[in-house]
């Protein structure tokens, strides 16, 4: 779910070794979710997780073997998910990545990571991380770049221009799907 968590690694790639015979550039997918199916997800779920201000996290999404909660990136999540990625290209030979919804500042309330705001009476309100994601996609840029590979960031409507400016190129458009 957005991790490059690859399963039978020799068939993976000699599919990205058939691709690239053919002249076709291979892209990982990365997505802004935290897989339960990943090791250490039930240590390290509060401190990635994105939570709301009554506490609950945001997601939840049902995949077949797992489920995927909404990340943040100004949590250690950033730095484990750079690294995956960085790992992932350069064991396989990608030409970069593909990452939906990794650009967008998701609203987080979650103190643990130093989100959200309290206001005078003590409620709890969220606040948007894009200083921590900017940084993120900061550094995937010049790693992958170094590489000679690209970042294409689909946003879905939120086109946030100090984030942008970190990807090679921009897709939007599936939210009028409907």
């Amino acid at each position: 779910e957005g991790y490059g968590l690859i399963g039978d690694k020799a068939k993976f790639r000699a599919i990205v070794d058939a691709f690239h015979r053919n002249g076709v550039k291979v892209l990982v997918y990365y997505g802004f979710e935290y897989p339960t199916i990943l090791p250490g997800w039930s240590r390290k779920k509060d401190d990635y997780l994105i939570r709301h201000p009554g506490g609950k996290w945001v997601g939840g999404w049902q995949a077949e073997t797992h489920r995927a909660y909404q990340s943040c990136y100004r949590s250690g999540w950033a730095e484990e998910i750079e690294k995956n990625a960085l790992e992932t290209v350069d064991r396989f030979g990608l030409d970069g990545i593909y990452t939906d919804g990794m650009y967008i500042p998701w609203e987080c309330a979650n103190e643990r990571h130093g989100c959200g705001w309290r206001d005078a009476k003590g409620e709890l309100h969220p606040t948007f991380p894009i200083f921590a994601i900017r940084d993120l996609a900061r550094d995937l840029q010049a790693a992958i770049h170094a590489r000679g590979g690209t970042i294409d960031a689909h946003q879905s409507a939120c086109m946030v221009t100090p984030l942008l400016a970190f990807a090679d190129s921009c897709f939007d458009g599936e939210n009028v799907q409907g």
